[in-house]
């Protein structure tokens, strides 16, 4: 009988810190994606100094290989001839391993024929740049908004919401981290990155 009673309590206590656990290993996945973004962004404002304050002509890996809706306008014969951002940015103290957020996971609705793991597997970064503005090696000094000027952002909503209903866990309450003009990075709300990326300069 006692030790059924401890068995009970064990139970219970693991049902207790198993969700809490799972959002801690959430939250630093997060925090560490979030920390990988930041250098990147700093990479490419250290390129825009050096290159006449122009940001940089490129676009994405992704973007190179797929037609992903965010990224760009441009069309295919267009975007074969320009260099990936992560190339680009290599020489700026931007290695490989900044370009992989730790909670990306691919949803099977995008993934390609040989892609089911992740966005770094399959195309070498998690991240996506904002060639909406960035593209056309605008100046920086033109950039009218700095502070809501989204540069670089996760490929997709990596990061949940952590709210007290797991049954709310969908998409639309999800959130990704992006980076701005101005330097900082945060967390943003997943549905919201269109109206962002949309943002005048």
């Amino acid at each position: 009988m006692e030790t059924l009673a401890v068995v009970a309590i064990i139970s219970v206590l693991a049902a207790l810190l198993f969700p809490v656990i799972a959002a801690s290993k959430s939250s630093a996945k997060s925090t560490t994606c979030l920390s990988n973004l930041r250098q990147v962004n700093t990479s490419t404002l250290l390129y825009t100094s050096e290159s006449d304050d122009r940001l940089p002509w490129g676009v994405s890996k992704i973007t190179q290989r797929t037609s992903f809706p965010y990224e760009t306008n441009l069309t295919e014969s267009e975007i074969a001839g320009i260099p990936a951002i992560s190339d680009l940015l290599a020489i700026h103290g931007s290695k490989s391993e900044s370009w992989k957020c730790p909670a990306d996971v691919m949803r099977s609705v995008y993934a390609a024929d040989n892609c089911h793991s992740s966005w770094f597997q399959c195309y070498e970064t998690s991240y996506d740049y904002n060639a909406r503005f960035a593209l056309n090696g605008l100046p920086q000094s033109q950039i009218k908004n700095p502070t809501t000027s989204l540069m670089h952002y996760d490929v997709d909503a990596f990061h949940p919401n952590l709210t007290p209903n797991p049954t709310q866990q969908n998409v639309s309450l999800q959130r990704i981290n992006g980076a701005f003009m101005d330097g900082h990075a945060k967390s943003l709300p997943f549905h919201q990155l269109p109206e962002i990326l949309n943002t005048d300069q």
